[in-house]
């Protein structure tokens, strides 16, 4: 009786291991699959997994090698201190479980490490080439964006493990008396037998050999030296510290080399000699040259020495940037010259926000997240006028605290309710926005402004999931002093089914997925409701904009999002605050804010970052002359690319070294006052 409790026991424990586990990975699948982008995830989940087993595989057989070597030298666990004339005791080796366990413990703790390196392996199995090649070693910067990293990852992952085995083999050989201890005259030696000193010997060999490799590809790295005048490779670290790294790593392979003749033929000497003309010529080739270089020849004359080095540094960063698309053209001006100032914004968008919320939030629970600019064609001004857009959002957090319960947040407050729209340079005579839509429902007199699906279940403030289709009717929109109610009508979430029921039951610890009686066979559930975690979700290794932005097209509500490729890999391109050092806007979201839809276009084919994405994942992105026309003409460039470009162009707009260098026309970003406080002006 006892035996078959403990059984149930055991089995729920595994149960709920497994459930814990494999739960995420299919409410993944559930919501890749939901948008359509199934193929994605399969690709995703593939990789990972093989990487997991291919580096589990790999270490547990390397591991689990040396383990049942090394145990057949031993024979027993304990250090015997013995003089010249003593003989060692007989010895024993580990038990099976032992070797077992120090086998897939490093194992499983290298797969796990392995993990996030997913991205690196697909990049570096389908890189696309830049067609620019680095000044340095001429090779293309598809090299050091796609290929270093993997190439530089493994020979770390290899040198880590071969440590990791020394360490582990040194613990095993000396737990197991194979280190005796032996006494000639007045001195103690370390002595161990031929087999065991081999095998150390060989560990401790390929150790150095990967040093040596890893010496050698630091040489790339000086690419990124900060070291110099400017970010990149400069005088010294070309002319000394490049040539320090090789002659490490051929030192390296030497005493490599010394160690194997010691493990062989037990010439000590000769392993002290490698080891100390290593260390010896490390510090003089990595310390002490590298510093009479710069001391004594670049720093008399630093901006003849550096001068190629920073045109390569400007030449780059350009490039890196877009700045090398900029065009530069005089701008006359005179008395004959007349100005037109139709469409200057006279409204400040912080203010403005203030502005919506006083007079459209209509109830405490709306909220105006943020106003955009956008353009829109209206027939009845007869062009395109420049306006803002807000959209309002439901903020449970504001519903009152003794109504905010999980019928309410989940299933009955479930979307926000349309969009205000106020052209940006007309003020009425009360000093107030002039509205083209406003109010709930949505009120306007231009047909292009009229939303048939005001209602907005993804958005910017939409953190909580949502349960639709259930037997509870959900609050759309306040009129007089009653609520209008609505059931969800679009295509958007996931159904609930009993399997999936359990499975959100289980991620969101709740046991109102059981209880509730509201949920039918037709209820779904919206997860990943906000549009930035949404596209994070789906497309991981993209950069997104920090403020998407709302639009009306053809009576339905759409968000568009702008998306970056980048790395911090790009040769001698000057970081931007420490993040990356390549960036292109090469990719615009389109979110439907009442299914959740996402498409995800490509603008720029030439980036060959997207390039190799479009490879990995083929039926992920649309080309950009995919995307509706009425969509396209409220694509718009990205504030925070504009950002980014005008803090680097302050000092890359010199192209001349010499000007360069002295900062000669650095340019400031000017500031201005907004409530008392000094803050840039922004874009």
């Amino acid at each position: 009786m006892r035996k078959s409790y403990l059984w149930m026991a055991g089995i729920i424990v595994i149960f709920i291991i497994a459930f814990s586990i494999f739960s995420p990975i299919y409410v993944d699948w559930l919501f890749f699959s939901k948008l359509g982008f199934y193929s994605v995830w399969v690709r995703i989940f593939v990789v990972k997994l093989l990487l997991f087993f291919a580096v589990f595989l790999f270490v547990t057989f390397v591991v689990y090698l040396n383990l049942v070597r090394a145990n057949r030298f031993i024979v027993h666990p304990h250090i015997r201190v013995v003089n010249d004339t003593e003989a060692a005791p007989p010895l024993r080796g580990m038990r099976k479980a032992h070797i077992w366990i120090l086998t897939l413990l490093p194992a499983l703790f290298f797969a796990i490490s392995s993990l996030p390196h997913w991205q690196d392996i697909l990049l570096f199995l389908n890189a696309t080439l830049f067609h620019v090649k680095d000044p340095i070693f001429g090779n293309d910067v598809s090299f050091y964006v796609f290929k270093l990293p993997v190439i530089s990852w493994a020979v770390n992952l290899l040198l880590v493990l071969d440590i990791l085995l020394i360490v582990i083999l040194g613990m095993v050989y000396a737990t197991s008396g194979s280190f005796v201890f032996v006494r000639r005259g007045v001195k103690w030696w370390v002595e161990i037998d031929d087999k065991k000193r081999k095998h150390l010997a060989f560990l401790f060999a390929i150790m150095f050999l990967l040093i040596a490799v890893e010496s050698w590809l630091k040489g790339y790295d000086l690419l990124y030296s900060e070291q110099g005048v400017v970010f990149g490779a400069g005088y010294t670290d070309v002319h000394a510290n490049l040539w320090g790294y090789k002659i490490v790593a051929v030192f390296g392979v030497i005493t490599a080399i010394s160690i194997i003749t010691y493990g062989f033929y037990r010439r000590l000497k000769t392993l002290l000699y490698g080891i100390a003309m290593l260390i010896v010529v490390a510090i003089a080739v990595l310390g002490v040259y590298p510093y009479i270089v710069q001391k004594f020849v670049v720093e008399p004359s630093e901006i003849s020495r550096e001068r190629p080095y920073i045109k390569d540094n400007i030449r780059f960063t350009r490039l890196a940037y877009g700045l090398d698309k900029i065009v530069e053209r005089k701008f006359v001006f005179g008395p004959k010259k007349s100005v037109k100032l139709s469409d200057v914004m006279l409204w400040d968008r912080r203010p403005l926000k203030q502005t919506y919320k006083q007079l459209q939030e209509i109830r405490l629970y709306y909220d105006f997240n943020s106003v955009d600019l956008d353009r829109y064609y209206l027939k009845k001004l007869g062009g395109v006028r420049q306006v803002a857009v807000s959209a309002r959002e439901l903020n449970v957090s504001q519903i009152p605290a003794e109504a905010q319960t999980w019928v309410n947040i989940h299933l009955k407050y479930t979307h926000g309710y349309g969009v205000v729209v106020s052209p940006v340079d007309e003020i009425t005579e009360e000093g107030l926005p002039y509205f083209f839509v406003s109010n709930i429902p949505p009120e306007t007199s231009y047909p292009e402004l009229k939303t048939l699906r005001p209602e907005i279940y993804y958005g910017e403030e939409t953190n909580d999931y949502v349960l639709v289709n259930t037997l509870t009717k959900e609050f759309d929109y306040p009129k007089g002093d009653k609520n209008v109610y609505t059931s969800y009508k679009g295509k958007g979430g996931i159904k609930l089914g009993l399997l999936n029921k359990l499975v959100f039951m289980w991620k969101y610890s709740t046991l109102k997925f059981i209880l509730t009686k509201y949920i039918t066979s037709n209820s779904r559930i919206m997860i990943h409701r906000n549009i930035k975690e949404r596209v994070k979700v789906l497309a991981p290794f993209l950069l997104y904009d920090d403020d998407p932005y709302i639009i009306i097209d053809n009576g339905r509500l759409y968000w568009m999002i702008d998306a970056f490729t980048y790395t911090d890999k790009f040769p001698y391109s000057q970081p931007f605050n420490e993040s990356f050092n390549y960036i292109r806007n090469s990719v615009k979201v389109v979110v439907d804010a009442y299914n959740g839809d996402v498409v995800f276009y490509v603008l720029d084919r030439k980036d060959p970052i997207i390039m190799s994405y479009m490879k990995i994942f083929p039926g992920m992105f649309k080309d950009i002359s995919d995307m509706p026309e009425s969509l396209k003409r409220h694509i718009r460039y990205p504030r925070s690319l504009f950002w980014i470009q005008a803090n680097m162009y302050r000092a890359y707009h010199m192209r001349d070294p010499q000007v360069f260098y002295n900062r000669e026309d650095y340019w400031n970003i000017p500031y201005e006052l907004y409530v008392s406080e000094k803050q840039y002006v922004e874009p």
